[in-house]
């Protein structure tokens, strides 16, 4: 029982959060995100699946950060950035894709901020 319920802690996903200036997206143990917002064109509601978990490159120019192979959100940078993963490989990467529990709601959050910076 005592293993069931340490990894469902292990597992368990903390909540994205959008502060003034960052979007932290984290992958629970996996590890968390922080892009700025000033670095974000767009962002839209986009089912898709990419092979693994965690941070990882799924193909040319896009990570996805999720504890499930299942993204929803992707968010478009403002022009290609580099990214190092963990495991030392870096890239550049112009789109990010995360899983939110309400793709709707988290993208229009999201999106009301880069509208109106505070």
């Amino acid at each position: 029982m005592g293993v069931y319920l340490g990894l469902g802690f292990a597992w368990r996903t903390a909540p994205h959060e959008l502060r003034e200036d960052v979007l932290l997206i984290r992958t629970a143990v996996l590890g968390d995100l922080a892009v700025p917002l000033s670095a974000v064109a767009a962002v839209r509601v986009e089912n898709r699946t990419s092979p693994g978990f965690g941070t990882r490159h799924v193909d040319d120019g896009t990570i996805a950060c999720s504890v499930t192979s299942h993204t929803n959100v992707t968010i478009t940078l403002d022009h290609p950035r580099e990214f190092t993963s963990r495991q030392g490989e870096t890239r550049e990467i112009a789109q990010i894709r995360f899983n939110a529990d309400e793709p709707a709601d988290a993208a229009g959050e999201i999106s009301k901020v880069l509208a109106h910076p505070r």
